[in-house]
C-alpha cells in the first residue's frame, strides 16, 4: 500500500512542468465537424497515476471553458480504486464551428497530476501543461499530444 505524505496526503511539487521536449499534439479537423483531441500523460516507469489527476483543455471555440478529463487505464492491483497503470490517452470531443476559418488554432492542456512511486510509496502532485494544435481545413496525420511528467524535481527544488 502506498504511504501518503503531509496533511492532505500528498507531497506537492511546486514547479510548473512544460512538456516542451515532448512533441506537440496535432489534430486535423474540418469546419462544421466534430473532432477528437487526444493527450497522453506519461509518468516515469516506476510510478502509477492516481484517478484524482485532472487535466483541462482550453481551446478557442469555447473561450473561458475548460473541459477536464481524468485518467483511465489498467487498475493497479494493490489499490485498483485509486490508481491506474498503462493509462490510456485522455480524449476530448470538440465541435468545430461551420464558420471556423482555415488555419491552426492553439490547444492548451493543463492541470494537476497525482502520481505515486510503487516501490517507495511516495505520492506527488505536480502542476503540468502541454500545447497542441488544431489544424482546421486540412487533412493529414494526427499526432497524439504528450504531457511528460518528471519526478526528478521533488518538492519543486
Amino acid at each position: 500500500m502506498l504511504r501518503r505524505v503531509g496533511k492532505l496526503g500528498w507531497a506537492a511539487l511546486l514547479g510548473l512542468v512544460l512538456a516542451a521536449s515532448a512533441p506537440a499534439g496535432l489534430t486535423h479537423a474540418q469546419p462544421g465537424s466534430p473532432v477528437v483531441v487526444r493527450l497522453e500523460v506519461r509518468v516515469p516507469k516506476e510510478y502509477v497515476l492516481h484517478v484524482r489527476t485532472s487535466i483541462g483543455l482550453a481551446h478557442p471555440f469555447q473561450a473561458g471553458l475548460k473541459l477536464t478529463r481524468s485518467p483511465q487505464g489498467t487498475p493497479w492491483p494493490p489499490d485498483p480504486e485509486h490508481y491506474v497503470e498503462n493509462a490510456l490517452p485522455l480524449e476530448w470531443k470538440l465541435n468545430v464551428p461551420k464558420t471556423a476559418k482555415l488555419g491552426d488554432y492553439p490547444l492548451r492542456f493543463e492541470g494537476d497530476v497525482y502520481f505515486c512511486n510503487t516501490g517507495k510509496g511516495l505520492c506527488l502532485k505536480q502542476k503540468a501543461a502541454a500545447q497542441g494544435v488544431l489544424r482546421v481545413g486540412k487533412q493529414g496525420q494526427d499526432r497524439v499530444g504528450v504531457m511528460e511528467i518528471r519526478a526528478d524535481r521533488p518538492f519543486g527544488f
